[in-house]
């Protein structure tokens, strides 16, 4: 079999080593790995924007926050993302239902909270907070690291965590 020399600039390497399989090993081929992907990092969101359009992959929660997918790719034929526009869009499904779960917990655990607000200067505040621990979430105190669930009194975070455990899941590492 003749072989062959083939020129691809960094993009077009960035692009086959993204889509996988043969081509990503044609775009090793060329460059390093670390020159693929180091440099590809976005230093602004407007290059965020520009460097990774759309995808059928992605979600958003709409004003009746009710999930919905960014675009069908066989009906859309516009993929850019705009900076202004698509602030809102989730990497995949499971992510728009975490972050739904999340802002659900947010209004809870203020409500929960009857205005208390930990102080995370004061180490002697003890704050009564939901944590995940190796392979489930506990309530357990903390001191002086801050904690999104965090509460004025173990009973309080207990019912919560009794309560909203189904979200907390759903929340996962969000929390």
């Amino acid at each position: 079999m003749e072989e062959r020399n083939v020129k691809i600039s960094l993009d077009k390497a960035r692009e086959w080593y993204n889509k996988g399989g043969e081509l990503k090993e044609i775009a090793l081929s060329a460059f390093t790995e670390k020159e693929i992907t180091e440099s590809a990092l976005p230093n602004t969101w407007q290059e965020f924007c520009n460097m990774y359009p759309l995808k059928s992959t992605e979600w958003f929660i709409n004003n009746d926050s009710v999930l919905k997918a960014v675009f069908v790719p066989e009906v859309s034929r516009y993929n850019t993302r705009y900076s202004k526009d698509y602030r809102n869009v989730l990497p995949s499904l499971e992510a728009a239902k975490a972050h739904l779960a999340y802002m659900q917990l947010h209004q809870l655990r203020d409500c929960y909270r009857q205005g208390w607000k930990p102080d995370w200067s004061d180490y002697r505040q003890v704050k009564w907070c939901i944590l995940f621990d190796t392979d489930r979430f506990i309530v357990d105190c903390s001191l002086n690291m801050s904690v999104f669930l965090s509460f004025q009194s173990k009973e309080i975070a207990e019912k919560f965590f009794e309560n909203f455990k189904g979200f907390i899941e759903t929340a996962g590492d969000l929390i």
